[in-house]
């Protein structure tokens, strides 16, 4: 569960933001990779980077202990997989130095369709696991266009469980600096459908193309009160600012959060700047946080306890290679963090890393200020 949308702003800037949904604790870092790094030790095909990337990873440091603690607890085998000295570097979003953005999201219920991996390496292509090729896109990738000339030929998604034993089912989103941005999907055995995403918006399963039909229901939806209007000889009066909205989906399913982003979205004031952008990009996204508690399943090792869905954390960028941009907010603190990556960072002999916030903060107020 993830929904993602993009901005391009009356300056032509371009922006990409998604929450982030799971339902065990992901010991998430924010992370400036340089140009040359590679990441390996436990990703399915060693990948190298020819472009710099400012991303949100998952790596084996697992930096908040406690974190670390509450996984390994959850899932046992967790402890003796985990290293302290990983050199992998899993990203979930990010934008790399040419401005080009993405992040993986669940693509569940048999919609992916992974090759075996004999089948690929006959290819010779790289296998990639599924949560993988964001990683390897950002790395090599400098545009939505490269990725479209390019990603089919070179790699493809493998049937291999990862270390948590599951063969992950992920689709992905990208964007580039000139506001393209296309649906990657690992749908056919043969290797991604990949189709332009001009409203701009990205959840779930089904099928991209299935949303983009859906869209058709929802087109009457206005940001203007319905008129009153005489029903027979009965005048009847308009349910009020908000009614132009009355059948706007509100439930968390995928279906539903792409109708609710896509039409929000439409109807937003189009930004002017790229920091007005990331705030619209906030502003949309709270109507996405899950209320913790809200969505529960039976845990999948332990059947008498339950595990919560909740929104882990929303994150946004800015695409512009002169100054990249990285903000994001965490399920325990509502305040926003930001990092930014220019030119002269695209270089270094190691990651750069910045931990995440996990404990509320808050703006002081000044009286007489």
């Amino acid at each position: 569960m993830c929904t993602g949308i993009g901005f391009v702003t009356k300056d032509g800037q371009v922006t990409f933001g998604r929450t982030q949904e799971y339902a065990l604790p992901l010991p998430v870092q924010a992370a400036i990779i340089p140009r040359k790094f590679v990441s390996k030790s436990q990703l399915l095909s060693p990948i190298t980077f020819k472009y710099a990337t400012l991303a949100v990873v998952m790596d084996g440091k697992m930096a908040d202990m406690n974190l670390r603690d509450k996984m390994s607890k959850e899932m046992p085998d967790l402890k003796n997989i985990l290293s302290e000295t990983s050199e992998t570097e899993l990203i979930m979003d990010g934008v790399n130095e040419k401005g080009l953005a993405g992040g993986s999201f669940y693509f569940g219920n048999g919609y992916n369709k992974y090759a075996e991996l004999e089948t690929i390496q006959k290819l010779n292509k790289t296998p990639l696991r599924g949560e993988e090729v964001v990683t390897y896109v950002l790395a090599n990738y400098s545009s939505v266009q490269d990725i479209k000339e390019h990603i089919n030929q070179d790699v493809q998604v493998a049937n291999v469980k990862n270390l948590l034993g599951d063969a992950q089912p992920q689709h992905y989103v990208f964007y580039d600096q000139s506001g393209a941005s296309i649906s990657v999907e690992p749908d056919h055995y043969d290797g991604f459908t990949i189709t332009d995403n001009k409203v701009k918006v990205f959840t779930n399963t089904p099928h991209f193309d299935w949303h983009l039909k859906n869209l058709q229901n929802y087109t009457g939806l206005s940001c203007y009160a319905t008129p009153t209007r005489n029903i027979g000889e009965q005048e009847v009066f308009s349910g009020g600012l908000g009614s132009g909205l009355t059948g706007l989906p509100g439930d968390f399913t995928p279906q539903s959060r792409f109708v609710r982003a896509a039409i929000l979205r439409d109807l937003m004031v189009v930004p002017e700047n790229v920091e007005e952008a990331l705030h619209h990009t906030y502003n949309l996204l709270n109507q996405f946080d899950i209320p913790y508690g809200a969505i529960r399943k039976t845990s999948p090792f332990n059947p008498e306890e339950e595990t919560i869905q909740y929104t882990q954390y929303t994150s946004a960028y800015g695409l512009n290679p002169e100054k990249l941009i990285l903000t994001i907010k965490t399920f325990e603190d509502n305040q926003i963090s930001r990092l930014e990556m220019t030119p002269d960072l695209f270089e270094g002999e190691k990651v750069l890393r910045a931990a995440v916030s996990r404990k509320e903060s808050y703006h002081f107020l000044k009286i007489g200020v």
